[in-house]
């Protein structure tokens, strides 16, 4: 279950409107929230800090919601909490009395800093919120042709980074680290570096690198993060790059090590040729695979429409959903579905793109 920064000081600051420290615990102690919050508190903290290590509890074991239900249900006409529980149920449901993160919550019309077009790729979102809420395992393969746009994922991973803080982010780009070493195929060790580097964890040197060790100590430093708390992503990509056998190998052992820590760190790879031939049967049966296409007509349509939904509230007044129509009609009968290059998601996306320039001359930033 998640909880920002923000959220959390909110939801304290409503409820010491509503009760004193002296009121307070003994509402917990009559409703049936699971928790009370004198097992939490300490007579050493004030009462915001003892609030403080409430909340945190009750997330973690993930009961908060039935701590905003009976804040309700007591003090419904208070403004703080009334707000707080709309909050909380924008962005989650309950699913067999356990709270579950709403699937639009992944949903993303554009990314990276609003400048790229994030287009038809609702199953992935789905799965990504799945593997979050801990309904699936937390491996994801992708697959498709060249250039339907899997690498364009670590935008959509960076912005629910900054966004929603339900994993922090690593992106081991095969083509990336290869131009940044261009003596030599991608090995290893490559890979190995940037981890080390991106979680903050000591690193051997590229020449001393030993595979065993290093999975060793990755199966270390995720028990220690996990204890803290921390969830990562990993998101490995273009395999279609010069790289040696090895990688392969470390690709398959990171599956297997953060298969072992379920709901803790996630990992999301494309998948190359072969891959179930030589990953265990065991693990290659839990990767939740989703395919990239290319896009459909109808599918851009939708997408489109979902973009007008997202983005009216910042448009500007004269822009109603028929000037944003009249603005697409020339643009959409020019759209080149059928590709002689194969994917057709690289021409679309950059006939849309000259087209969402001029939208956004129109929306307020």
């Amino acid at each position: 279950m998640l909880l920002n920064p923000e959220y959390r000081e909110s939801l304290i600051e409503a409820i010491q409107s509503a009760f004193s420290e002296i009121t307070f615990p003994q509402f917990t102690l009559n409703k049936p929230i699971g928790l009370t919050y004198s097992q939490t508190s300490s007579i050493y903290l004030d009462f915001p800090s003892g609030l403080g290590a409430y909340v945190d509890r009750l997330t973690g074991i993930g009961k908060l919601h039935r701590l905003i239900n009976a804040l309700v249900q007591e003090n419904g006409d208070n403004d703080k909490i009334k707000t707080i529980a709309t909050q909380f149920y924008e962005f989650y449901t309950i699913v067999n009395g356990e709270p579950k993160i709403r699937t639009e919550q992944f949903t993303r019309q554009v990314v990276n800093n609003k400048s790229v077009l994030f287009i038809g790729r609702e199953e992935f979102s789905q799965s990504l919120c799945k593997m979050v809420n801990k309904d699936i395992a937390c491996v994801i393969g992708l697959k498709g042709e060249r250039q339907t746009g899997i690498s364009h994922v670590h935008w959509y991973l960076s912005d629910l980074q900054v966004d929603m803080k339900c994993f922090q982010f690593t992106k081991l780009n095969l083509n990336e680290i290869g131009r940044r070493h261009p003596e030599d195929s991608v090995s290893a060790e490559h890979l190995a570096e940037i981890i080390c580097i991106d979680l903050n964890i000591p690193f051997t040197g590229l020449k001393d690198f030993k595979m065993v060790p290093f999975l060793d100590l990755f199966r270390r430093i995720l028990r220690e993060m996990e204890a803290k708390g921390e969830k990562w992503l990993f998101f490995i990509d273009q395999f279609d790059y010069p790289h040696k056998n090895e990688v392969k190998i470390l690709v398959q052992e990171m599956a297997r090590i953060i298969l072992e820590h379920p709901n803790t760190f996630y990992l999301v790879f494309s998948l190359y040729k072969d891959w179930e031939k030589e990953w265990d049967p065991v693990y290659a049966d839990l990767v939740e695979t989703v395919e990239f296409l290319s896009f459909s007509p109808s599918e851009v349509a939708a997408y489109l429409e979902n973009l007008y939904q997202s983005q009216r509230v910042n448009i500007k007044v004269n822009m109603d959903r028929k000037a944003y129509l009249e603005s697409l009609e020339g643009r959409l009968s020019t759209l080149h579905y059928n590709s002689s290059s194969g994917s057709n998601v690289p021409v679309i996306s950059r006939e849309l793109k000259d087209w969402y320039k001029d939208l956004k001359k129109k929306i307020v930033i």
